[in-house]
């Protein structure tokens, strides 16, 4: 809820130190969105057929075993929501000031589509989003050598789509294939 408090005339200068301080940030914009949410919002959430893929803990309303979570209030869960907006200018200012972003997300691999729409919808092109979660997260796990970019050498982990998700990064939920270590 503190964001709802939060000073975003110093957005600017913390993204700057953040920068400056050679820190990797990785938003996890979807769990806000997602969790923090009144109960209807979040049982449709819930309800997604993808769903099935992730623990059952994220299946039921397991909300109120988390301890910060324990006393909320469905107004609560309603106030947390203007907190999204916030949260988006302040990526937006960790973009613009050219702290590491990562692509990543506390909800399993499924909710991945959702974080790429999200960072993009905080400023990041479509590459730069595509970049946070393969050449970035490589970079950050001292890894380039073996992924994150398609190359001789490395790792193939490719995912085929119908469309060209640098012209709009919702073209990377268009899936075909996937190939997985080069199978």
């Amino acid at each position: 809820m503190a964001w709802n408090d939060a000073d975003e005339s110093r957005f600017s200068t913390l993204a700057q130190a953040t920068r400056d301080a050679g820190v990797w940030n990785c938003p996890t914009l979807v769990w806000m969105q997602t969790q923090l949410v009144p109960r209807a919002v979040y049982a449709r959430w819930v309800g997604r057929p993808e769903m099935r893929f992730a623990p059952p803990e994220f299946r039921s309303d397991s909300r109120s075993q988390l301890p910060f979570l324990k006393n909320f209030t469905e107004a609560d869960y309603v106030a947390a929501q203007r907190t999204m907006p916030v949260q988006e200018r302040f990526v937006k200012s960790l973009h613009d000031a050219g702290a590491r972003l990562l692509l990543g997300t506390d909800l399993g691999g499924f909710a991945v589509s959702e974080e790429l729409r999200l960072l993009a919808a905080s400023g990041l092109t479509p590459y730069e989003v595509l970049r946070a979660g393969t050449h970035d997260a490589a970079e950050f796990l001292h890894q380039l050598d073996v992924w994150g970019t398609v190359s001789v050498g490395k790792r193939a982990d490719l995912v085929l789509v119908d469309a060209n998700p640098l012209a709009d990064v919702a073209n990377a939920t268009r899936r075909t294939g996937v190939m997985l270590r080069g199978r």
